[in-house]
């Protein structure tokens, strides 16, 4: 009686490599453009959130610096006032 276990081996790798190209297709390059978008969407939300904290940081330099101005030249006023 012959070996069927040791026939089918060269029957499956046979198979294994045709499928290969198919399971690549299929599987494997959708999940490499998945990982690829990913990617590019973290990118580009780390790009947002800098460009947010500099604008941020930018307002508050801006608005701050506004303001102790104002505080500047009214303690300024209130010293003249002061001298008279």
């Amino acid at each position: 009686m012959p070996n069927l276990y040791l026939a089918s081996k060269p029957v499956r790798s046979v198979r294994l490599l045709l499928l290969a190209p198919v399971f690549w297709i299929v599987a494997v390059r959708p999940m490499n453009r998945l990982a690829d978008s990913g990617m590019r969407l973290l990118r580009r939300t780390l790009t947002v959130q800098e460009d947010e904290r500099r604008r941020i940081t930018q307002d508050l330099h801006d608005g701050y610096g506004q303001l102790l101005i104002s505080l500047m030249l009214g303690l300024r006023a209130l010293e003249e006032a002061a001298r008279e």
